[in-house]
């Protein structure tokens, strides 16, 4: 395949993905020649058949240096960048943790279905009788013992002992 066909294949591929195809010089970035106004120091790469001259060179080292390449009009952005004002706009705001309710086991129901009597279950006056599996007010019953109970829920578990009066 020759050269040219290969060059024109290549700019029909360009073409239909959106590349705009544009004569560029080849830069390299080398600590050669300090170019004025820009505290660069920048070097032409030029082919051994390159017959542009040196003045030539100078000229697209310094107009590449003093334009920005990644602004379609070339000039700095009006707004300053801000990093922090960035950061805090990326920042979301934390739900507010709900408190947790206060657990109290006041008895105990043994039979052919056991149940727990629980106060303060959110959502609940007073107290409410709880069977093993069942969940009231965001908080489920897991286990039952002859004097304690599992319970969980709000990321939270609770074991509580049957409060005893004398105690």
């Amino acid at each position: 395949m020759s050269n040219a066909r290969l060059v024109a294949m290549v700019r029909i591929a360009l073409i239909v993905l959106g590349v705009g195809v544009v004569p560029v010089a080849v830069m390299a970035f080398r600590p050669e020649r300090h170019v004025p106004g820009s505290g660069f120091r920048v070097a032409a790469l030029a082919s051994p058949n390159d017959t542009v001259s040196i003045e030539v060179r100078e000229k697209r080292s310094v107009a590449a240096v003093a334009h920005d390449a990644f602004r379609r009009n070339r000039a700095p952005s009006t707004h300053p960048y801000d990093g922090l004002a960035v950061e805090l706009a990326r920042q979301v705001p934390a739900a507010p943790v709900a408190p947790k309710p206060l657990l109290v086991l006041s008895g105990i129901v043994w039979g052919r279905r056991p149940a727990a009597l629980i106060e303060g279950v959110p959502g609940q006056d007073g107290s409410r009788l709880m069977h093993p599996g069942d969940t009231a007010g965001g908080i489920r019953l897991r286990l039952m013992t002859r004097d304690k109970v599992l319970l969980s829920g709000f990321d939270t578990t609770w074991t509580l002992t049957i409060r005893e009066v004398g105690k």
